[in-house]
């Protein structure tokens, strides 16, 4: 099961992803997390490219835009060919109520 804290609507990375992208990217932000949370509780992608994250988020706006607008406002980091959710595990521990 997903858990979103309800500060996340107020960080300042989902403000520019919302400003970036608009609502819809917010909303795309939320289905890839449920993504994850079904694939690899790890909050690492492999085997899929933007596009391919995109096409998982139902993004019907600009290729390429939301991607990299996930990479811009910090959700998502990709490092040798590998894209990482870097919120995700610290996400995972606060919802569970671990410390961080």
């Amino acid at each position: 099961m997903i858990e979103i804290s309800e500060h996340i609507i107020y960080s300042i990375n989902s403000k520019r992803l919302v400003a970036t992208v608009g609502y819809k990217g917010f909303h795309c932000l939320i289905k890839l997390w449920s993504y994850v949370e079904t694939q690899n509780v790890s909050g690492v992608i492999s085997g899929l490219c933007g596009a391919d994250i995109e096409e998982i988020c139902d993004w019907d706006g600009e290729l390429g835009a939301l991607f990299d607008a996930f990479c811009n406002c910090g959700f998502i980091a990709v490092e040798e060919n590998v894209i990482r959710l870097t919120c995700f595990q610290e996400r995972k521990e606060i919802s569970s109520g671990a410390e961080v």
